[in-house]
């Protein structure tokens, strides 16, 4: 390789996506601590509501289900989902406390605030254990549905009363997560190059997506509730069963923010350049003077970047002519 020729070659260099990674992170740790009363007003009252719930049926249904216990290898189907159904209904009991000592303040299986990647969501994470399919139809009753229908309607009288505008904020908040997954997406290392005027796109694209956020709210687009059934993915927790979630209004603004982040990943995976498709091993490359019998640089690189169509190397000068 001619050394003079190599540097004189327009270069480019590796860049970092860590500011715009963290400029999320933190208006996101912000917006959460600005949103932590409201969310603790959402727990608080599903609880408090879902606890009357709970001392209405529960007591009940430990009666109808005291019959089952423990079970053995020659229990019925019958035996066993009544033995399920008890174990999975007792969760639930103790949540209400013992007779004389503190109410509880919270529990683990009441109905809660999340902040899913899709948005504001109420759900509740249930008790481990194993309840068959078939137990509804064998056992003649769905226990576990009734208590579940014990959280839609606890879900149903508190979203009735949260106010339409921090809900929507909050809901927007959620958005982030989509938006942080995206930048972190394009940024993994992929051996792929992107154009001057690419980049130029996506950080304006970027830019938008926090004008889109920064908004104020607006109360002809705030925010629903939809209440239903269904389950969404908590990490840590696995799947949440869901009690309730945003029913946004046309134009809202957390649609338009998943909706500018998934564009932006389209298009930086579709204007990436020099997309590697198959496993190829780097070149090693040595510059040497030859009248000085000086070793100039030694290095391993990938073909992609020493040419990509017509971007140029991707070292610095400096580091070729060291």
């Amino acid at each position: 390789v001619e050394l003079a020729g190599w540097n004189a070659l327009e270069t480019r260099s590796v860049g970092s996506c860590d500011a715009a990674l963290e400029a999320l992170a933190g208006g996101q740790e912000r917006s959460l601590a600005l949103a932590a009363p409201f969310l603790d007003h959402v727990d608080a009252s599903l609880w408090q509501v879902f606890r009357g719930q709970l001392a209405a049926y529960v007591p009940e249904l430990q009666k109808d289900l005291s019959t089952y216990g423990a079970v053995d290898g020659s229990a019925t189907p019958r035996a066993r989902c009544g033995a399920a159904y008890r174990e999975h209904v007792e969760a639930y009991a103790a949540c209400l406390g013992t007779p004389g000592a503190p109410e509880p303040q919270r529990c683990a299986y009441a109905p809660r605030a999340f902040l899913a990647q899709s948005g504001l969501q109420l759900g509740m994470v249930e008790p481990f254990g194993s309840i068959a399919d078939a137990c509804p139809e064998v056992f003649g009753r769905d226990v576990r549905e009734e208590l579940r229908r014990m959280g839609r309607e606890s879900a149903k009288v508190v979203t009735a009363r949260l106010d339409p505008v921090w809900t929507e904020l909050v809901d927007r908040l959620g958005a982030v997560s989509e938006v942080h997954g995206a930048v972190s997406e394009i940024c993994v290392p992929r051996r792929r190059r992107f154009s001057e005027a690419d980049l130029d796109t996506l950080h304006g694209r970027l830019a938008r997506i926090g004008e889109t956020l920064s908004r104020p709210p607006d109360a002809t687009i705030a925010s629903a509730w939809r209440v239903g059934g269904g389950s969404f993915p908590v990490p840590g927790l696995g799947d949440v069963y869901q009690v309730a979630s945003v029913a946004r209004g046309p134009n809202a603004l957390a649609d338009q923010v998943l909706s500018q982040a998934r564009g932006m990943r389209e298009f930086a995976f579709a204007r990436a350049v020099c997309r590697t498709r198959r496993e190829s091993v780097p070149l090693a490359v040595a510059l040497v003077d030859a009248r000085a019998s000086e070793l100039q640089f030694f290095g391993y690189l990938y073909p992609e970047e020493l040419h990509c169509e017509g971007l140029g190397p991707l070292l610095r000068r400096a580091e070729l002519s060291r």
